[in-house]
């Protein structure tokens, strides 16, 4: 019972942030500065989860107000604004990642994409089939089981706790709440014809 009734306060929240957003997207800077306070420490505890030190997390931070000043009224549930802001920092963070690899030095980056020359023309492919069809199935995924799916695969891994407050729900509900998001991909992969993993 009680579970329930934090699963239907958080119901009550994810409206509020809707109303939120629809009123700071028509200009109302009071609606901006409550979104400000309401989701800027889960963008930056997102920022610390990858270990940015803290000119890099602010920047992180800023580039997803950016994104949303920009891109709010394209998102296509207002209800969804925290996973939304959740998804874009995620993302943001991964980009920074990728940009610091690409600037490491060479003798750094041996290793790094090699080709496996056992694999040839033909398995890869293969494997670039199989992976379009896997994102293809995750992205026709709710937008908060793709959030979900993202933050329990980060890279360094994110803790139920982390998690949790990065979507806003009862830790407790983020096992049960895996589970139905892992059964909705496992259906939408098997409209894939992904049936069993076809890896390596």
């Amino acid at each position: 019972m009680a579970e329930t009734s934090k699963v239907c306060a958080y119901e009550q929240d994810y409206e509020q942030e809707g109303t939120l957003l629809v009123r700071a997207m028509a200009g109302e800077t009071d609606a901006w500065a409550d979104l400000v306070e309401r989701f800027s420490p889960m963008l930056w505890r997102t920022a610390r989860a990858f270990r940015f030190d803290e000119a890099t997390s602010a920047d992180i931070v800023q580039t997803c107000w950016l994104a949303l000043a920009e891109h709010g009224t394209g998102v296509r549930d207002a209800r969804a604004v925290r996973a939304w802001l959740a998804s874009t920092a995620y993302h943001a963070c991964l980009h920074e990642l990728r940009r610091r690899r690409r600037v490491c030095p060479a003798d750094e980056e041996v290793g790094l994409d090699v080709v496996d020359p056992l694999r040839g023309p033909d398995e890869r492919v293969a494997d670039a089939d199989r992976d379009a069809r896997l994102w293809r199935a995750v992205g026709r995924l709710p937008a908060r089981d793709q959030v979900l799916l993202s933050l329990l695969t980060a890279t360094p891994p994110l803790s139920y706790a982390e998690i949790a407050e990065v979507m806003g729900l009862p830790i407790g509900s983020i096992g049960p709440t895996r589970g139905r998001c892992l059964q909705r991909l496992r259906a939408e992969l098997v409209e894939e014809g992904i049936t069993h993993y076809e890896g390596r």
